[in-house]
């Protein structure tokens, strides 16, 4: 079993590399980079959609969004430098 999940990571991990460098544009591959942070929060909105609050929801897609602009933002200086700009 153990095995197993650990080639369904990798396979995983391999796929979304494949994803996030097939683009040729940089500000692409920097959104697609990002992928798995906005998957992660849309997994705990879906999960909490029936037992959070409406305030508790709009404070957990404020934190999605804050998220998913910071790690775009990491992977643009990271492997672009400063002078890549997506905000446009």
């Amino acid at each position: 079993m153990k095995q197993m999940l650990s080639g369904c990571f990798s396979l995983l991990l391999v796929g979304w590399i494949l994803y996030t460098i097939a683009p040729e544009a940089p500000c692409e591959r920097v959104e697609r980079g990002a992928l798995p942070v906005r998957l992660a929060f849309d997994g705990v909105r879906w999960a909490g959609r029936n037992y959070l609050s409406t305030d508790a929801r709009i404070d957990l897609l404020s934190w999605s969004l804050d998220a998913d602009a910071t790690t775009q933002s990491f992977i643009s200086r990271l492997f672009y430098g400063a002078t890549l700009n997506c905000k446009d």
